[in-house]
């Protein structure tokens, strides 16, 4: 993946996947888990998504599921990315240029990077709710900074 062009895109879905598999790799098939299995197992999703978010070239896509967390710093409850336990998620977001929260109202979804309630952030889009949920802006954006995208053929080995 660092010899794919900045053009390129990766998406992971979905963090509940990754960390089930980093748990698999720690304990195996042991069925009680002690808490040392749960630091190896989050040190070693977090280790991935650091190499993912830092050391690639092309764009990375995450996808997580939410759930409610204790906000430790403002009290309250927040919805943040669910993850291997507690201490994973507040160092997921600032990994990441844009974290968004998906909101569905019956059929319709859109995009959120205004929720109090949620751990979100933005780089690329306004801080609103209601956004369609299209990367399309972030791509503009980007490209408006210098960005350039990679035709597929580029990843096709020779």
């Amino acid at each position: 993946m660092d010899e794919w062009p900045e053009g390129a895109a990766l998406a992971l879905d979905s963090l509940t996947g990754l960390g089930r598999a980093a748990m698999s790799l720690v304990v195996g098939g042991k069925p009680v888990k002690n808490i040392s299995d749960w630091g190896i197992a989050q040190d070693q999703v977090e280790k991935i998504l650091r190499m993912l978010c830092d050391n690639c070239r092309c764009w990375f896509v995450l996808i997580a599921h939410i759930e409610r967390e204790t906000d430790q710093v403002l009290g309250g409850i927040k919805l943040t990315a669910a993850t291997l336990g507690a201490k994973l998620s507040p160092k997921l977001t600032p990994m990441f240029s844009d974290v968004i929260l998906t909101v569905r109202e019956g059929p319709k979804f859109s995009w959120d990077t205004g929720s109090a309630s949620a751990d979100v952030k933005t780089r690329n889009l306004p801080i609103a709710s209601g956004q369609a949920p299209s990367f399309a802006p972030i791509v503009k954006k980007w490209l408006s900074r210098g960005g350039v995208l990679a035709p597929i053929t580029a990843l096709v080995p020779k």
